[in-house]
């Protein structure tokens, strides 16, 4: 059985260094479409859901990125 980590143990700064290592440049713009949830599970979160919701919007509160359409998986990078 796999250990599951702490929800502690995946940070902002882990998840913003997930989203720069996997997006690419669309239309002179930055942004990732890579799935979070499935980086946050397989950093053994067992609730990806929420932690993502909250990572992403303290990366949004920073000015790091943004997610335009609330239900997309798109997020732009803005820094």
């Amino acid at each position: 059985m796999a250990s599951r980590v702490q929800v502690s143990q995946v940070s902002g700064e882990d998840l913003h260094e997930f989203i720069r290592d996997h997006a690419e440049e669309v239309d002179g713009a930055w942004l990732c479409r890579a799935s979070l949830i499935a980086y946050l599970r397989a950093c053994g979160v067992e609730n990806p859901k929420n932690l993502r919701t909250r990572l992403v919007k303290e990366l949004t509160r920073q000015g790091l990125v943004e997610r335009r359409n609330p239900r997309s998986r798109r997020l732009y990078i803005l820094s």
